[in-house]
């Protein structure tokens, strides 16, 4: 069979080199597409990344939170001379002029020394569940 000079085996060499192009040009677009796709998701990631890191609400210890830990520069009158135990280790403290002291939630809690004072302040809600100062 001829169709405008051509040989039935001429034209099947031809029909198949045509499908050899498209289907490599389709081949190459698929991969074009998956490397386009990588960076589109990579952006993607990148401008949402800010997001997952970025607390949903203020913690404890940010300046605009309700609950900070509010460092006393002595305690009151009425405390002085009374016993309590610390709000970080438990140990069974007498509440002196200079004992460390914070007042948090409305309540005061002291401590053995500054050190212990500063780790309830940074984390106020890691020592909440010990017993509270009177």
């Amino acid at each position: 069979m001829t169709f405008s000079g051509l040989t039935e085996r001429h034209l099947k060499g031809l029909l198949n080199h045509v499908q050899k192009k498209i289907l490599g040009k389709i081949t190459h677009t698929r991969d074009k597409m998956k490397s386009s796709r990588f960076f589109i998701i990579f952006a993607i990631l990148i401008t949402l990344s800010p997001i997952a890191i970025a607390p949903h609400s203020a913690p404890a210890w940010c300046a605009d939170s309700t609950a900070i830990a509010k460092v006393l520069a002595s305690p009151p009158a009425a405390d002085v001379g009374t016993t309590t135990k610390c709000a970080v280790c438990g140990m069974k403290i007498h509440v002196k002029a200079d004992t460390p002291g914070v007042e948090y939630a409305g309540k005061r809690y002291y401590f053995c020394d500054g050190s212990e004072r500063d780790a309830f302040v940074a984390h106020p809600e890691m020592y909440l569940h010990k017993p509270a100062a009177k």
